[in-house]
């Protein structure tokens, strides 16, 4: 069964509005995180009393946020960065074959680290 013409053309239009939101959130982050960084090493030397003791936390934070909600689009670019050399190499039977497995490796991966969590939050003391 094929979608309809107009579905598709609203999801494409919703995506890319989408993609823009998380474009500029991204990017409103790393500014916010360059300001904070910046205003932290003028303190420092101008008045050290006054500097913000938390920046360096904050600044973490904030790159790592950026970095979690920008992942998203790279997975539907396909814009990770990753060893192809040997890919390119292989046939196209072969490449989906590796492509595969690349898939399930990670997916057991992410299933391992979940499961680690879970096991390490459910031996933690409780206070």
């Amino acid at each position: 069964m094929a979608w309809p013409r107009t579905y598709l053309d609203k999801t494409a239009v919703a995506l890319h509005w989408w993609d823009r939101i998380e474009e500029t959130l991204v990017g409103l982050l790393g500014l916010i995180a360059l300001v904070i960084g910046l205003l932290q090493v003028i303190g420092r030397y101008f008045d050290p009393a006054q500097a913000i003791s938390y920046a360096e936390e904050v600044i973490v934070y904030l790159i790592i946020w950026a970095i979690m909600i920008v992942s998203s689009q790279l997975v539907r670019r396909d814009g990770h960065v990753r060893p192809d050399l040997v890919l390119r190499l292989l046939p196209p039977r072969y490449l989906r074959i590796v492509e595969i497995f690349n898939c399930l490796v990670a997916v057991v991966f992410c299933g391992a680290l979940v499961w680690s969590g879970m096991a390490g939050r459910s031996s933690t003391p409780r206070c």
